[in-house]
């Protein structure tokens, strides 16, 4: 995985995206019961996995990114939280349990770019899942890309802001056609006052699948897809235009 948040991305992460969308966490919510043992891999500084502690399930987590899992300690203050929340990699990471529910929410699995590390990364989601559990996560398409589209383009400017600060948000897109991997390069600058105080650089990697190609390594990984939808409202996908796809996955 190539992507880390710097303190200004993961701050800019949380101000421009407070709370988890209604219809994606009533889509996982509709998963489970508390009964169940749940497990958010990339779960970030904790949008999704917040409301399922203060709602009463039993649910763990873990991040790559040091700052966004700190976010989400300093929000979880308060909430008598008694689960597993790492800062690990999917290879580090190591439970003393199986899970019933497996989610990647916000399609963060797509940030997940090297093939090897796709089909590593999902075989670990099946070998952490119970017998009759069931894995969810979103992919994005290359249907953007498919009808000769720029391979490059300045990204429109982006800025949050929080009483006396600001974050601007300018940046940088490149195409790869062969591996269908985007490559954002990215800066945030913060003003405080309307003062620049700092600036930090990130870059920013994300795959769009082409046709049939997710399902190829999910099945490489010892996954069956029971459902695929192109929305948290359960329109079923069935091939059509889409630019992303949700699937719901078993084991095999």
């Amino acid at each position: 995985m190539n992507t880390y948040y710097g303190s200004l991305c993961s701050l800019f992460y949380d101000l421009s995206k407070p709370t988890a969308p209604t219809d994606e966490l009533n889509f996982y919510m509709s998963y489970v019961n508390k009964d169940m043992s749940i497990l958010e891999p990339m779960c970030g500084s904790g949008r999704f996995m917040l409301e399922f502690i203060q709602n009463g399930y039993d649910i763990d987590g873990f991040d790559i990114s040091e700052e966004m899992i700190t976010r989400f300690q300093e929000k979880l203050e308060g909430n008598h939280y008694n689960g597993i929340l790492q800062r690990c990699e999917f290879s580090t990471f190591h439970p003393n349990k199986l899970y019933d529910f497996i989610f990647i929410a916000a399609g963060s699995f797509s940030l997940i770019t090297d093939h090897e590390q796709i089909l590593s990364y999902l075989t670990f989601l099946k070998n952490w899942l119970q017998p009759n559990g069931k894995i969810a996560l979103t992919v994005f398409t290359n249907i953007e890309y498919r009808n000769g589209q720029p391979t490059e383009a300045v990204d429109t400017p982006r800025a949050v802001q929080q009483q006396s600060i600001e974050i601007q948000l300018t940046g940088s897109t490149s195409y790869n056609p062969i591996n269908g991997v985007t490559h954002s390069k990215m800066t945030y600058d913060l003003f405080e006052n309307g003062i620049k105080t700092k600036s930090e650089n990130e870059d920013f990697y994300v795959k769009y699948y082409q046709p049939n190609e997710f399902e190829a390594f999910a099945a490489k990984a010892g996954l069956q897809i029971e459902s695929s939808f192109i929305d948290y409202n359960k329109t079923l996908f069935a091939g059509q235009d889409s630019d992303a796809v949700v699937y719901v996955l078993t084991r095999s």
